[in-house]
């Protein structure tokens, strides 16, 4: 599939990126948008422009990726491609809305009479043809935006399993409605836990996104670090660890979050 038939390619090499890509770091503070869409060049090429354009984005390349990502990143808007292998763009939407109330506006090639009004029949909240114009899409992008429906919701993510709950934007983490005061790297660890909650993360992971460096020295800290959190986060309940250390392999929050109120 040629990336120039969908896409107006980004001229330059010195191209001003503003956004982050959520694919690789967390930034909370600008409107997130999902790529769903089987041409990962086209979701590379398409970061770059909305990056520009002062959004935070992350891609995924079929449903279940697509589900993971809503889960961890919460997105403000989910572009979703209609004509995907596997399970098409009318089959994910369903899926995707079980898990998600972000609202989409399908990006597709087959922008036919029907599938116009299939879209907004089954609750889309627009749909923009293939190729389209940089800056129409961007425009479209920010009317869902300026919907009161879809205003920013609280960055929380509850697990009631385990009667935890984190505010991301606050920094404020709560077991059984007890506040639990931790410091910077306490909190910066266990953010790290939460997105990948209730999947193990490696050390090398971790290490990595704490210091910038995997190392044995890194290793041995972030081993005091997480001595320190399942204390505080484990002193009214010893009965149920919320952090294992998968030895040799790394560590993982085993709480599970809520469907719906991930970030």
């Amino acid at each position: 599939m040629a990336i120039n038939n969908y896409l107006v390619p980004v001229e330059g090499t010195s191209l001003q990126v503003i956004g982050s890509d959520l694919d690789f770091s967390k930034n909370r503070e600008r409107p997130k948008i999902l790529i769903v869409d089987d041409d990962v060049d086209f979701i590379e090429m398409l970061k770059i422009v909305l990056r520009k354009a002062d959004f935070d984005v992350a891609g995924a390349h079929d449903f279940q990726t697509a589900a993971q990502k809503c889960r961890e990143i919460d997105p403000n808007v989910i572009l979703l491609d209609l004509l995907m292998p596997d399970v098409d763009g009318w089959e994910t939407f369903r899926r995707l809305s079980q898990v998600s109330s972000s609202p989409v506006i399908f990006v597709s090639a087959a922008p036919f009479q029907e599938n116009i009004v299939k879209g907004f029949e089954i609750g889309a909240e627009d749909f923009i043809a293939k190729p389209f114009n940089n800056p129409e899409l961007i425009a479209r992008i920010k009317r869902v935006l300026r919907n009161p429906a879809y205003a920013r919701r609280p960055n929380i993510r509850t697990y009631p399993d385990s009667g935890l709950e984190i505010d991301f934007d606050a920094h404020e983490v709560t077991r059984n409605r007890q506040r639990i005061r931790l410091i910077p790297r306490q909190f910066t660890l266990l953010e790290i836990l939460a997105e990948n909650a209730p999947r193990n993360v490696s050390y090398e992971k971790i290490t990595m996104q704490m210091w910038g460096e995997d190392s044995i020295k890194n290793r041995a800290h972030l081993k005091t670090i997480v001595f320190s959190l399942k204390r505080k986060l484990q002193e009214n309940d010893t009965n149920m660890p919320l952090i294992v250390n998968n030895r040799g392999i790394g560590y993982q929050l085993v709480s599970h979050p809520e469907v719906g109120r991930a970030l």
